[in-house]
């Protein structure tokens, strides 16, 4: 009757003990299994990363207004050899502190004088760049007068060729010259296609 009794207890002990054993050795392989689809998920997704410093622009430029001359420029950085600028943001600030002058109109100058790409950028008639015009607003009175003017998603580019350039014409002269601006552009560089071959 013991016997019996033993039997009737050992045979169930055994079989949860069985059906334990086997849990623990599988089951790594399914979370293991189920980690690796997770991860195999995961990295198909795309990640967007913000270029690194050394992919970023920026540069800045002051001009005056020479002799009896209306027009100002300045010349902002050459993009590195091989590389092309694509201009994303401009910002122009023109200060003409005797008054009564205003811009009759403000650009930013590019070039591209290689075949970086397969359409290069068109020239205005005949000329050797092309012209981003800002527009310029007047703010409130103070030193003199005053005028800025920001552009952004410009989308303007420049490859193989000299940096771009602020040019601003007045519609009359200050006499003293007392009458300067200061130009800004934001942007970022990437690989010319092919290395860059003129």
């Amino acid at each position: 009757m013991i016997n019996n009794l033993l039997r009737k207890v050992i045979v169930p002990v055994s079989a949860v003990a069985v059906i334990a054993l086997t849990i623990t050795l599988v089951a790594p392989r399914a979370v293991r299994a189920s980690v690796a689809a997770l991860v195999s998920v995961t990295n198909t997704v795309p990640v967007l990363i913000a270029p690194s410093a050394p992919q970023l622009y920026e540069s800045n430029c002051a001009g005056f207004f020479p002799g009896p001359s209306f027009e100002g420029t300045c010349d902002f950085q050459a993009a590195p050899a091989g590389n092309t600028l694509f201009i994303d943001a401009v910002s122009i600030y023109l200060n003409s502190v005797t008054g009564g002058f205003a811009p009759q109109w403000v650009m930013v100058r590019t070039y591209n004088t290689g075949a970086s790409y397969p359409e290069g950028q068109a020239t205005q008639g005949g000329a050797p760049y092309n012209a981003l015009f800002v527009p310029l607003t007047k703010t409130a009175p103070g030193f003199g007068d005053n005028f800025v003017g920001t552009l952004v998603n410009v989308s303007v580019w420049t490859a193989n060729s000299p940096g771009p350039k602020c040019d601003v014409l007045l519609n009359g002269l200050p006499s003293p010259t007392y009458a300067q601006f200061s130009c800004t552009i934001w942007g970022h560089l990437a690989p010319i296609p092919g290395g860059g071959g003129s």
